[in-house]
């Protein structure tokens, strides 16, 4: 065979693997005891293999899942849905679905063959893909797939060796590439994008999985009509799927999973990590700063796990463990202290002169909350991975990327005691020109460097915004947003409001209550020219002097070690540096009148067109 399905282990368990799995059915004893059936396929060594393996083979992770997939069954009565059509031939199953599925619902056939080596996997053909309105794009839909999605890919894990998604047009390969920089690598590296089915690649995949007689003619087979099809996106009716729910009340969205409904909220396991886990961590700490160990930090991770106390715990003590792993606490000194234009300038001093616009400190609101300002249409992903001295590397530039939030962070904090009221970040987005210059995830370093460690510092840096605003977002930025906050739990995705405009009646109101016009850029509908912003102005291509200096520098501004000596600075005995600055941090000038509450329970990710 040409071609080699390694998305997954398909080892039979090993020795070691099946005394693991039968730890974790000690663990989950009594989750185990109370369903009302054990079949093999539910409970057998494979089942729990594959939780194992989903969790990198860690016992205690893969108990977690297993248990939370049982208590799942039990609560939404999946034995009972299950029973006089689990035991269907194939043919007879097809017949059943078809019986009770809407007309207008997405084509997906869950068995039409298996390849040589009787894998499963996911085949989706994405012809003509927005020639109808795109799920995503209704309301409902959205929804659906927002409290369901997640939830059915925990639970089910560790299913698919492929996905391969052919006949891919440019938006979906787009929000494919975006989405998957948040996976982890196991699963993006199981998936598969292709813009055409006769490509020489494409072919030998789908000859490895079979004939030509397998496929249908968009798939370049021999076979007519879509009836043998895994997934016909583009044929999904999204707007007439739900009107025939509401015409016939008896069969309602919520009931196209067998009429029943999966619920919103996962019950967690509390008995695997201990409430007071994090103890060892805190004392392994080289320093204990307020913002890092104090309550309002802590809250955060309570907040961020919905108030359960064994899942903060275990969260806390992972931000504790990666802190000093890579040794955030030496990385911050010397500039944790500085006052926002202090640290803007030292930024400034070390950052490269293509990277994206990103502002840590643009103003606060009048309740205390820091603004944050990005424009990444600016950014020249390109220029920025090919053209640097080699003293910076990627690596310095993800330092320097933790400087800047470990720094809002602290700012966040301060304000949040002095106040005495927990407060956050605002993140304002200007989204203009994105697209006008390389898209940065079409760039295979930054893709890489996103996909390693995105994810991670969203994770340690939990729960810090309260909105995050995009403005003048573009058609294909709404869609890719769109699709990404269906993955995110819903406490994410109510924080995200997406304009297509600035100056809408909608998206100023929005502006208005994070603050003054005199805050935001002309591009927003403020008053603040572009040249009083920092790192705003596009680098010109003329600017030869600038670029030379970049490249002719024989040390970078900041290391694993820490920051060196920019202006300013006179390095101390011990490496760390002595800033030569004093003065206290200034508010910004002209705040808001009205009030931003915290973080909503409910909602969701608002798009507009105006």
């Amino acid at each position: 065979m040409s071609f080699t399905f390694d998305g997954a282990d398909c080892s039979w368990p090993s020795p070691e693997e099946l005394a693991k799995v039968q730890e974790i059915r000690e663990k989950c004893a009594a989750e185990l005891a109370a369903l009302s059936e054990s079949p093999r396929d539910v409970v057998g060594d494979i089942r729990v293999a594959r939780f194992l393996r989903f969790y990198g083979g860690k016992v205690p992770e893969a108990s977690k899942g297993f248990s939370d997939f049982l208590k799942w069954r039990v609560k939404e009565n999946i034995d009972v849905l299950r029973k006089g059509i689990i035991d269907l031939n194939r043919e007879q199953f097809h017949e059943w679905v078809d019986s009770v599925r809407s007309p207008f619902a997405p084509v997906l056939v869950p068995f039409f063959g298996e390849t040589q080596d009787t894998e499963m996997l996911a085949l989706i053909d994405a012809t003509h893909l927005g020639r109808e309105t795109l799920p995503i794009f209704v309301p409902e839909v959205r929804k659906f797939a927002q409290d369901n999605m997640k939830q059915i890919m925990e639970h089910y894990c560790d299913q698919d060796i492929l996905i391969l998604l052919v006949n891919a047009p440019f938006i979906v390969r787009l929000v494919l590439a975006f989405a998957t920089t948040f996976m982890a690598r196991r699963q993006s590296n199981r998936i598969r994008v292709f813009s055409s089915a006769t490509g020489t690649e494409i072919q030998k995949i789908l000859r490895a999985i079979g004939p030509p007689t397998m496929f249908p003619e968009s798939l370049a087979g021999s076979t007519l009509g879509f009836q043998l099809l895994a997934w016909q996106l583009g044929e999904l009716r999204a707007m007439a799927f739900l009107k025939a729910q509401r015409i016939a009340p008896g069969h309602r969205l919520k009931s196209c999973q067998r009429c029943k409904k999966f619920g919103k909220d996962v019950q967690q396991l509390s008995d695997i990590f201990s409430p007071f886990e994090s103890r060892a961590e805190l004392a392994a700490l080289p320093q204990s700063p307020r913002d890092v160990v104090g309550d309002i930090r802590i809250a955060r991770f309570l907040r961020y796990c919905g108030g359960k106390v064994p899942e903060a715990a275990t969260g806390f003590a992972e931000f504790l463990k990666w802190r000093v792993q890579e040794k955030v606490d030496v990385l911050r000194q010397g500039i944790i202290d500085l006052k926002p234009d202090e640290f803007i300038a030292w930024v400034d001093s070390v950052r490269s002169p293509f990277a994206p616009v990103f502002v840590p400190f643009l103003g606060q609101s009048k309740e205390g909350h820091i603004v944050i300002f990005a424009a990444p249409g600016y950014f020249k992903a390109t220029q920025f991975v090919n053209k640097r001295p080699a003293c910076h590397t990627m690596e310095n530039d993800l330092m320097l990327a933790r400087a800047g939030v470990e720094y809002m962070m602290k700012l966040v904090d301060d304000n949040s005691y002095e106040r005495h009221q927990m407060l956050y970040s605002i993140k304002v987005i200007d989204a203009a020109h994105l697209g006008r210059e390389t898209l940065p995830i079409f760039v295979p370093e930054i893709r890489k460097f996103a996909q390693e460690n995105e994810k991670q510092m969203m994770d340690m840096y939990c729960d810090q915004d309260i909105l995050i605003l995009v403005l003048n977002a573009s058609l294909i930025v709404r869609a890719v947003l769109a699709f990404a906050t269906t993955f995110m739990a819903k406490q994410q995705s109510n924080r995200i409001k997406v304009f297509a405009s600035a100056t809408g009646k909608e998206a100023q109101k929005t502006l208005r209550a994070v603050g003054p016009l005199s805050m935001f850029p002309e591009s927003l509908g403020g008053t603040r020219k572009a040249e009083d912003i920092p790192f705003y102005f596009p680098l010109a291509q003329d600017d030869e002097k600038r670029i030379e200096e970049w490249m002719s520098r024989t040390t970078s501004g900041i290391t694993r070690h820490g920051a060196t000596s920019p202006p300013g600075t006179s390095p101390a005995s011990d490496g760390e540096l002595t800033w030569q600055m004093q003065g206290k941090r200034t508010e910004a000038e002209g705040e808001k009148e009205i009030q931003l509450d915290e973080p909503a329970p409910s909602g969701g990710l608002l798009c507009c067109s105006h």
